[in-house]
């Protein structure tokens, strides 16, 4: 579950001790469920009439994915297409900094798919003698949390419409604004005494974690609490819709926090009818009913996975970054989840939870409601 749902949470106490099949296969798995195996199967298949539009939607995350191309089978292509280019790509500068094939091909599969597994016990801080391999991984990272919407745009020669599109502004300005928060509070409290190496962890962990790869250069569980604190909000928002990341994404967000203003100056001004607004174009209102659903069954899957986990004998910051870092399709979480931990030492039932959580958050929520709809299965 782990692998297919690109969440890279892990009870294998020795990694590197494992037969290089089985690691390899680990992060093939998470390739495969990055784009998503649906989307696979509609390429690989005909046309398969409306449910095919319906299982699309299921595997391309957001409240804003929409095809490509008139046929869920064309679309399907292009995106494994930008998929397989951009493996491709990110492989061979990989293995231009010095990285084995195996290495690089390993961890491109789990950087694209924001899944986060390692053949290293140390996950990327096993590179951190080869600082350019470190930082091609965070590009195909910040890459892998964009809306690959847009990359199908810049085949096409709409090269602006990424920087015009702004989910995808707001996508990097929390990146930016967080790693210059983070690298400042590391200075400040002495944690690092060397600019370059604060920033590249700084970087490094808020890319991971804001596309919810869950990849660690550092233990940043032993960091202040500021920075404990933005990294867990950016594991809340995830990447932009569209894209292989998990959690929340950074356009419902946008939505929802609008909705929540609208719903403010109705307060004071009950006559006025406001639209919500994203991008200069206004949000449909099921949209918006959508978004504020998705939050409702969001936040109650996690709190009721950290009540359940705290069941099982856990502190609560534990149980809790151990619900959203499942939830969210994340891996690390905090305490005895961190980046340097794993989940092992959880009861049976307790992983149990916690693979629900996987595919809660991977299937979006809705999905999961959907199978227990009687209509669903009735067509």
């Amino acid at each position: 579950a782990s692998g297919f749902t690109t969440t890279g949470a892990t009870v294998l106490t020795d990694i590197a001790g494992q037969d290089r099949g089985i690691l390899f296969w680990r992060c093939f798995t998470q390739w495969l469920g990055g784009m998503g195996i649906i989307v696979l199967f509609l390429a690989l298949l005909p046309e398969l009439g409306p449910g095919a539009r319906f299982l699309y939607k299921l595997e391309v995350p957001g409240p804003t994915a929409e095809a490509l191309s008139p046929r869920i089978r064309d679309t399907a292509l292009v995106l494994w297409k930008i998929y397989l280019f951009l493996t491709v790509a990110q492989t061979g500068l990989l293995w231009l900094t010095g990285l084995s094939l195996y290495d690089a091909v390993s961890h491109t599969f789990t950087t694209l798919s924001t899944g986060g597994f390692s053949p290293l016990n140390e996950s990327v801080a096993g590179y951190l003698d080869k600082p350019w391999a470190v930082i091609v991984i965070i590009v195909f990272m910040i890459i892998a949390g964009g809306n690959f919407s847009l990359y199908f745009g810049l085949t096409r020669g709409a090269g602006w419409s990424l920087m015009r599109d702004h989910e995808f502004r707001l996508y990097l300005l929390i990146l930016a604004g967080t790693t210059g928060l983070i690298t400042w509070n590391l200075l400040a409290t002495s944690t690092y005494t060397e600019l370059p190496r604060a920033l590249l962890d700084a970087s490094f962990q808020t890319a991971s974690l804001m596309t919810t790869t869950g990849f660690a250069t550092a233990d940043f569980e032993l960091w202040p609490h500021l920075s404990r604190m933005l990294l867990v909000a950016i594991m809340f928002i995830g990447g932009c819709a569209g894209s292989t990341a998990g959690s929340m994404k950074v356009m419902r967000m946008v939505i929802g926090l609008k909705s929540a203003w609208r719903e403010v100056r109705y307060m004071f001004s009950p006559n006025t009818v406001v639209a919500v607004f994203v991008g200069g174009k206004p949000v449909p209102d099921p949209v918006v009913r959508s978004v504020a659903g998705f939050f409702i069954l969001f936040l109650t899957s996690w709190g009721l996975g950290t009540v359940l986990l705290t069941f099982d004998g856990h502190s609560p910051l534990t149980a809790a970054t151990a619900a959203i870092a499942t939830l969210g399709n994340i891996g690390p979480g905090l305490e005895r989840v961190g980046p340097v931990e794993n989940f092992a030492f959880f009861s049976g039932w307790a992983k149990l939870v916690m693979v629900l959580l996987m595919w809660i958050g991977r299937l979006e929520v809705y999905a999961v409601v959907a199978l227990f709809n009687w209509r669903f299965w009735r067509g």
